[in-house]
């Protein structure tokens, strides 16, 4: 992905959010992303800091502000940001992949990028995701997995996203 490629729908766990948040930002830095970050008071450290880092963020979840996000997304998508989505937060269940990322992909035509970055040492958070925070000078293997929308653009809802999470299960490894 470049700065000429049209912007795209990524997808990463929540428990990885960490690492995909800075490899996005390392590795992809000619582009800009907008992420889905819950609306509750605990988001809100989140997205300050995520602003800092030059992150767009995008409140709400299926909880709070649902449909507004969606539109909120969708605006960034159209104004040249890739979106960001953990479709197993904010609350869970863990690796519970819901539609939401799904749908902006298939209101804005944009592809659908998995991102799994699996650790090879790292520390697990006692939180419902078993959030990863990586050991120093561990390895963060990155794979990713691009669908395009006529893989899933005729299906329902529910087909498509259980394709998306087979196919996200199949590129995530948890070691530990």
């Amino acid at each position: 992905m470049d700065g000429e490629t049209p912007p795209a729908v990524v997808i990463f766990w929540h428990n990885r959010l960490l690492a995909g948040t800075i490899f996005y930002l390392r590795y992809f830095r000619k582009r800009r992303l907008a992420t889905l970050i819950s609306a509750s008071k605990d988001g809100a450290w989140l997205a300050g800091f995520v602003e800092k880092l030059g992150v767009r963020p995008v409140r709400g979840s299926r909880f709070n502000r649902g449909a507004q996000a969606l539109r909120d997304m969708i605006a960034a998508s159209s104004e040249g940001f890739d979106i960001g989505v953990s479709p197993d937060g904010s609350r869970g269940p863990l690796y519970d992949m819901k539609p939401g990322a799904l749908k902006v992909a298939l209101k804005t035509g944009a592809p659908i990028i998995l991102l799994s970055l699996n650790h090879t040492g790292a520390w697990r958070l006692k939180t419902w995701d078993r959030f990863y925070i990586p050991h120093p000078f561990s390895k963060i293997e990155a794979r990713m997995d691009v669908v395009a929308l006529d893989e899933v653009s005729g299906l329902e809802v529910e087909e498509a996203t259980a394709i998306l999470k087979a196919r996200m299960d199949a590129i995530t490894v948890d070691l530990f």
